[in-house]
């Protein structure tokens, strides 16, 4: 059999006592305090994780949020179980689930690439507002982020209406190009990627 030592709660005296006791009600030898011998916690218990540090299986055309580690829509804007972008923070795998390291760049469990919106779609803000302010007129900007819509009607605009106008509709388009190029200098790296890369947003 293995002794349980622990301190008595009322006078602080060191106490062994056989650990076929655990639980029981016994008097204080020191003090005659009535107390309750504590349990032994195993090593194993203490280590062993519980179902809840375990990531469910991923459902397919789901991700795991890198903010919660919660599983989410690979489409969604936002994760539902704590309101954040599910590609924007770096603590969670989007592919399994571990937990990461904001230095990481590959997840050692199952080897996916990582990055700051979950390794797909990261565009860079610099290169965005350059084709925005320098070639906005062309929509350039709006392909470069995937708007092909919105960079199409930018580039008829600019090119067929402004033949017709005398270069007026050219002229408006290059316009809109400088300033959506400065309203995306002018927005942090998380919002850029939480309005344009993640929410898809296409004007201004």
């Amino acid at each position: 059999m293995v002794d349980i030592t622990f301190k008595c709660p009322e006078c602080s005296g060191n106490l062994s006592v056989d650990e076929s006791g655990q639980g029981m009600q016994v008097a204080c030898p020191k003090c005659n305090a009535t107390i309750v011998i504590p349990q032994r916690i195993s090593l194993s218990s203490e280590i062993a994780p519980s179902s809840s540090q375990i990531p469910e299986a991923k459902k397919p055309g789901h991700i795991y949020c890198r903010n919660c580690g919660k599983q989410v829509s690979d489409k969604a804007i936002a994760c539902p179980a704590c309101g954040v972008p599910p590609k924007l923070e770096k603590n969670f795998c989007p592919n399994c689930g571990t937990s990461t390291s904001p230095k990481q760049i590959l997840c050692v469990k199952c080897n996916a690439t990582l990055s700051s919106t979950g390794g797909t779609g990261e565009k860079n803000k610099l290169a965005t507002v350059l084709l925005g302010v320098i070639f906005g007129g062309l929509g350039l900007h709006k392909f470069y982020l995937g708007y092909v819509k919105e960079g199409m009607i930018m580039l008829i605009l600019a090119i067929v209406a402004g033949v017709i106008t005398g270069g007026v509709f050219t002229l408006i388009m290059m316009v809109i190009g400088l300033i959506e190029g400065i309203i995306y200098l002018a927005k942090t790296d998380e919002e850029f990627n939480r309005i344009y890369v993640l929410g898809k947003r296409g004007w201004f």
